[in-house]
C-alpha cells in the first residue's frame, strides 16, 4: 500500500469492501493504491483482466459508498499489472469498460440496460450505451458516464437505468444532472432498473416522447423570447 492512502481512508476502504459483499475470494485480488480527494479519484490495483471484469459491476456501489461517507463524488479507476496492460488495452474504449454483458459488440452493466438498448435498436434510434466523456465541473475536467446518451430527431438526452443500490437520493441525482446541464445536455430522465427490465418498450417510448416534448417547449420558449 502506498503512502498516498492514509489510515482513515484505508480503514474506510476495508469497511466498504465488506459492506459491498465482494467476498474474500475477490477482495484479496484488489488493493486501494491511491486516493486523491481534491481530484475526486481513487485507484484500485487488481491482479488480472478477469478480475477487472468481475469487479466492474460493483464499481457504482463502491463509488456510492465512498460518497455517502465523504459527501463527495468519487470516480474509481482500475489498474492492472503491466503484464496485463497490453491485453486489456485492446478492449479499452469510452464505452462500458469492464461491463460484463455484451450484445452486438456493445457492453452493458446489467440486463436492464441491455433490454433498453435492444428496444432503442428496434426504434432505429442513435444511442451510445455507457458512454464516458470528459466534462467541465466547477472549472475542473472530470470523467462522467451516462447509461445512455441518445440523439433522436436531432435532440440529445440522457436515459439512466438506476439500480436499487444506487441513486437513492434525489438531491444527489440533481447534483449529478447539473454537471451534464452545465455541459449542454439538459434533458435527463431516470428510470428504475426494474422498469427497464420488465417493460423496456414503455421506458423507451416514454423517454422519446418526453425528449420530443421538452425540446419543442424549449424551442417555443426561445421563439417567444425573441
Amino acid at each position: 500500500m502506498t503512502d498516498t492512502v492514509d489510515k482513515h481512508i484505508l480503514a474506510l476502504w476495508k469497511q466498504i469492501v465488506e459492506q459491498t459483499k465482494l467476498g474474500n475470494a475477490l477482495s484479496e485480488f484488489m488493493e486501494l493504491t491511491e486516493f486523491d480527494l481534491p481530484s475526486k479519484t481513487a485507484t484500485i490495483r487488481v491482479d488480472s483482466q478477469p478480475t477487472v471484469k468481475a469487479i466492474s459491476p460493483y464499481l457504482p456501489r463502491l463509488e456510492s459508498a465512498f460518497e455517502s461517507v465523504l459527501r463527495v463524488d468519487i470516480k474509481i479507476r482500475l489498474e492492472v499489472p503491466e503484464v496485463e496492460a497490453e491485453t486489456l488495452a485492446s478492449e479499452i474504449t469510452n464505452q462500458g469498460l469492464g461491463a460484463p454483458l455484451e450484445w452486438n459488440g456493445l457492453r452493458f452493466r446489467s440486463k436492464s440496460e441491455m433490454k433498453v438498448a435492444q428496444v432503442l435498436d428496434q426504434r432505429k434510434v442513435l444511442y451510445f450505451p455507457n458512454a464516458r466523456g470528459r466534462l467541465l465541473d466547477n472549472y475542473q475536467r472530470v470523467n462522467k458516464e451516462a447509461d445512455f446518451l441518445i440523439c433522436h430527431e436531432g435532440r440529445w438526452g440522457i436515459l439512466e437505468c438506476d439500480g436499487e443500490m444506487y441513486h437513492q437520493s434525489a438531491a444527489k441525482d440533481h447534483a449529478r444532472d447539473m454537471i451534464w446541464n452545465a455541459n449542454g445536455i439538459w434533458f435527463i430522465k431516470r428510470f428504475s432498473s426494474t422498469e427497464c427490465y420488465n417493460n423496456p418498450e414503455k421506458v423507451v417510448d416514454l423517454f422519446l416522447e418526453m425528449l420530443r416534448a421538452f425540446h419543442l417547449q424549449t424551442h417555443r420558449g426561445s421563439a417567444n423570447a425573441d
